[in-house]
């Protein structure tokens, strides 16, 4: 091999390997980088990107500079890049309104029209992947029964949870944990509001009477106590009597998140649909949530990660989505949009609907 060639040994085969390689979170970092403290890793990034660090202040700012090194000819445009950090969203917004920012970078939905229609500025929304969920363990009661998990799908009316706290940035999600952005993601039938049926259902799983039962919420981000408390009044009628227990998002770490009966979850979207089952579906997932622990869905996932040939991967994706949407590990009403802001000067400005990902090596202003 040549100097400039990279070889990787794997322990098992892995069909999403140039994805992985790929990703922003994949860096390459100098042989002498890595042979000192690891601590400078973060306070002292190296790499070969198109920007390099000159300055951080974590209260204050972030300053980059060009990468004249950089391995694309012709790239970055920009001569340095400021990145301000905030308290808030609120004192963000404030910020870039009054002309001291030329992105915002995150836009909540309650001020994507004013910041749309403020002027010099470009409101954008992508379609992405990002969802809040409700969380039900299968090893404990009542939700070890598919038929409460079913009830409780049907009990959401999910265009109204878009409308209303999505304020129309988003689009009903029918429980599959991959958005239509995904590769190999199929088609998901659409879980109806129905209470009365959700009521029989519970009926038949042996709740007459209907559950009462807690729904913890954390307060970051505040839309998991909005949705919480959303499911809590359009569930009634079917018989599910929810108390929605909010709280500080460390006590929820701390006391609930992976450890809690039902709860809100949110998550933002992979790269790869190995990348969201392997985080949270899979028996040995990163941050397995749910208990399901089903087997079929385990072998059927690691066939697909090792399988180079795309039309079975797709049959493989197809069959471990059908078991999602038979057994409802997840209830995810909604994909949220990505939202950011850029005023008119601003060129070569894209969004990536995994958020967090942003290719400034393309972005030029025009001060004309």
């Amino acid at each position: 091999m040549d100097k400039l060639t990279v070889r990787f040994t794997l322990t098992v085969s892995y069909a999403d390997l140039p994805v992985a390689v790929a990703h922003a979170n994949a860096r390459i970092i100098s042989a002498k980088a890595l042979a000192g403290p690891k601590e400078n890793l973060e306070n002292k990034p190296n790499g070969t990107g198109p920007f390099k660090l000159e300055s951080y202040d974590s209260s204050r700012m972030i300053r980059l500079v060009r990468n004249d090194n950089y391995f694309i000819e012709g790239v970055p445009y920009l001569d340095a890049v400021e990145l301000h950090l905030f308290p808030d969203l609120t004192a963000q917004s404030a910020n870039y309104l009054s002309g001291n920012m030329d992105v915002l970078l995150a836009v909540e939905q309650s001020d994507y029209d004013r910041i749309d229609k403020a002027p010099g500025s470009n409101a954008m929304r992508v379609a992405s992947g990002r969802f809040v969920n409700v969380v039900m363990r299968f090893d404990q009661k009542p939700f070890d029964d598919v038929r409460v998990r079913k009830a409780l799908a049907m009990s959401i009316d999910r265009q109204t949870l878009v409308d209303v706290i999505l304020e129309g940035l988003g689009r009903p999600a029918r429980d599959n944990i991959l958005s239509p952005e995904y590769a190999y993601v199929i088609d998901s039938p659409e879980i109806p509001y129905d209470t009365a049926a959700a009521k029989q259902l519970l009926a038949d799983a042996g709740y007459p009477d209907g559950i009462k039962i807690d729904l913890v919420a954390s307060n970051r981000p505040a839309i998991r106590g909005q949705v919480a408390i959303a499911i809590k009044q359009m569930a009634l009628p079917a018989g599910f009597d929810i108390n929605v227990k909010s709280m500080p998002h460390d006590t929820y770490l701390a006391n609930y998140w992976r450890k809690g009966n039902f709860y809100m979850a949110y998550w933002g979207m992979r790269s790869t649909p190995d990348g969201a089952f392997t985080l949270l579906l899979t028996s040995d997932a990163s941050y397995e949530d749910t208990a399901w622990n089903n087997k079929e869905f385990d072998a059927i996932v690691a066939k697909a990660r090792s399988t180079p040939d795309d039309s079975e991967r797709a049959q493989l994706y197809a069959e471990a989505q059908k078991l999602i949407l038979r057994d409802t590990p997840y209830i995810i009403p909604f994909f949220q949009d990505v939202l950011t802001a850029s005023r008119d000067g601003v060129k070569g400005w894209v969004v990536h609907p995994l958020n967090r990902v942003y290719y400034i090596e393309s972005v030029w202003l025009d001060r004309n």
